[in-house]
């Protein structure tokens, strides 16, 4: 369900941020804070599946490649828990 809002509301940002109706800004808002848990799940799964053995005949990947792609993800995730930068105006045209 939640995946259905992410496109729905990312099918709308294409309207020009003006002429949004209240209801339409208030989704937008809550698109943009699901989107952030969503991707956040999803590196936790991400990790999971690094360390699940699904195959029980063969050995799966080493311990070294394991590290690796934890690692790497980890970053990615504490990456996106960050807080956003504050939004800077524009400059003026002239």
């Amino acid at each position: 369900m939640n995946s259905l809002q992410q496109v729905s509301a990312g099918i709308l940002k294409v309207i020009p941020s003006d002429e949004h109706p209240k209801l339409l800004q208030t989704l937008l808002k809550l698109h943009g804070a699901s989107g952030k848990y969503l991707l956040s799940f999803a590196y936790l799964v991400i990790l999971l599946g690094v360390w699940l053995k699904m195959n029980f005949a063969n050995d799966g990947w080493q311990w070294p490649l394991k590290i690796v792609l934890s690692a790497l993800v980890a970053g990615l995730l504490g990456f996106s828990l960050m807080p956003s930068p504050p939004q800077v105006p524009p400059p003026p045209e002239k």
